[in-house]
C-alpha cells in the first residue's frame, strides 16, 4: 500500500487487489466523549480537565476546587455573569432573573429537566432558581444574571454547587419580609410581591424585589410560617368519619370505630402523607394563592392612589370658595346670598341637586 498526497488536499490511499487499484479514504479518530469519569474518587469532569486533575485534584476538595465537576449528582463549578443571547428572545426577560442557565449535558447528568427547581449554594447562602439550558460558555459553567446575583449574594465572583430539590417543600402560609434600607412602600406591595413572586420557592435569608416608580424596592425574607399541611388532612378525615347519610346501627358503629381507631391514622396513611407533603427539616416554602405578607419595619406605607385633596389644587381658589358657599345654602348652614355674584347654571343645579337629597334621604347637617 502506497501513500499519495497532494498540497491542498486530504491523503488518499492506493489499495491493490485483484489487479485494480481503488482509492480510500483514511479511517478516522472516534470522537472522545466531551466527560469523563473518574474511577479513583467517582467524579464526572470534563476532557479538558482531566491533566489538572489527575496531577493535582484528585479527589477535588470539597470546599476549594480548582476545575468544575459533577459529584452525586451535583454541578460543582464557579460564577459567571448571564448575557442574554438570541435563543432566549421568547422568554420574557422578567424571568430572567429566577433562572439559572447551564449546560445541557450537565442537566442530564444531573438528571435536571428544563424549568425544575435547583438549590444554588455560593459560600453559606443558597436559592432556588429555575435550571434553564444554554449553549454558551463551557460546559461545567453557571450563569446567572447581574441583578439576581447582586440582589442574593452582592458578588458576581465564587464557587457555586447546583443540585437538585429532594426535600420536600410546604406552601406558604405567611411570610415575613423586612424592608432594606430607610425607604417609604407603597400600601400595594404586597399585591406587587404576591404577583411577581407566586409559584416561586424562598427560605429565610433570601431577598425579593420589585421595581417600582423607576426604583427598585429590596426585601429580606425574616420568617416564613408553612401551611400545617397534615393536620388539616386529618381534621378533614375526622369530619368526613362523622359523615352517615342513614342512621343505621351498623354504620353508627363502623363510624363509632373509626372515629376510636384514630381515623386515618389507623389505616397507615399519615406516615405516606408526611412523606410527601410534610417534613419539617425542609427550609424552603412555595409561594401559593392563600400566602400572606407581612412587612417588618416598613416605615411609612404611601398610597399613590388616594383622592387628592383641596389644597392640592391650584388656580381655582375662587371657584372653590364659591362651591363651599353654594353647598353652604343648599344644606341650609348659611341664609346671606348676597355674596354670591355670577352664579351659573351648573351652580345651581348643585343647589337643587342637594336639596332634593336631602329631602329625599332626610339627613341634617354640614
Amino acid at each position: 500500500m502506497a501513500a499519495l498526497s497532494s498540497a491542498g488536499s486530504r491523503n488518499l490511499y492506493l489499495v491493490a487487489h485483484s489487479g485494480r487499484v481503488s482509492l480510500m479514504a483514511p479511517k478516522t479518530r472516534k470522537s472522545l466523549s466531551p466527560w469523563f469519569t473518574c474511577e479513583v474518587c467517582n467524579v464526572v469532569l470534563t476532557q479538558k480537565d482531566l491533566p489538572l486533575h489527575q496531577d493535582k485534584c484528585c479527589p477535588p476538595p470539597i470546599e476549594d476546587w480548582s476545575h468544575g465537576f459533577i459529584r452525586d449528582k451535583v454541578l460543582h463549578s464557579s460564577l459567571e455573569l448571564f448575557t442574554a443571547t438570541d435563543s432566549l428572545k421568547y422568554l420574557p426577560k422578567s424571568e430572567y432573573d429566577h433562572l439559572v442557565f447551564l449546560s445541557i449535558s450537565a442537566m442530564q447528568l444531573c438528571t435536571m429537566v428544563v424549568g425544575d427547581p435547583v438549590i444554588v449554594t455560593v459560600g453559606n447562602k443558597s436559592a432556588v432558581k429555575a435550571a434553564w439550558p444554554t449553549t454558551e460558555r463551557s460546559l461545567v459553567s453557571v450563569q446567572m444574571t447581574r441583578e439576581a446575583l447582586d440582589l442574593e449574594w452582592g458578588s458576581y465572583e465564587g464557587l457555586v454547587t447546583v443540585g437538585g430539590l429532594t426535600r420536600p417543600v410546604w406552601p406558604a402560609q405567611e411570610i415575613s419580609v423586612r424592608v432594606t434600607g430607610s425607604v417609604d412602600v407603597p400600601a400595594n406591595i404586597s399585591s406587587l410581591l404576591h404577583r411577581k413572586y407566586k409559584g416561586k420557592l424562598l427560605c429565610e435569608g433570601n431577598c425579593v424585589c420589585i421595581p417600582h416608580y423607576g426604583r427598585t424596592l429590596c426585601f429580606k425574607v425574616e420568617r416564613m410560617v408553612a401551611l400545617d399541611a397534615l393536620n388539616s388532612v386529618n381534621t378533614l378525615s375526622k369530619h368526613l368519619s362523622d359523615i352517615s347519610l342513614t342512621e343505621t346501627v351498623a354504620e353508627q358503629c363502623s363510624t363509632t370505630l373509626l372515629r376510636n381507631s384514630g381515623g386515618v391514622e389507623a389505616l397507615g396513611l399519615e406516615s405516606g402523607l408526611g412523606d410527601t407533603i410534610v417534613s419539617e427539616s425542609s427550609s424552603f416554602c412555595k409561594i401559593v394563592e392563600c400566602t400572606k405578607w407581612n412587612f417588618v419595619n416598613a416605615g411609612k406605607v404611601y398610597d399613590k392612589e388616594s383622592r387628592p385633596r383641596l389644597c392640592d389644587v391650584g388656580g381655582l381658589e375662587s371657584v372653590i370658595t364659591q362651591v363651599k358657599e353654594l353647598m353652604d345654602l343648599a344644606l341650609g348652614t348659611r341664609k346671606d346670598r348676597s355674596s354670591l355674584q355670577g352664579t351659573t347654571c351648573w351652580r345651581l343645579y348643585c343647589v337643587c341637586y342637594v336639596r332634593y337629597s336631602k329631602r329625599k334621604h332626610n339627613f341634617s347637617g354640614t
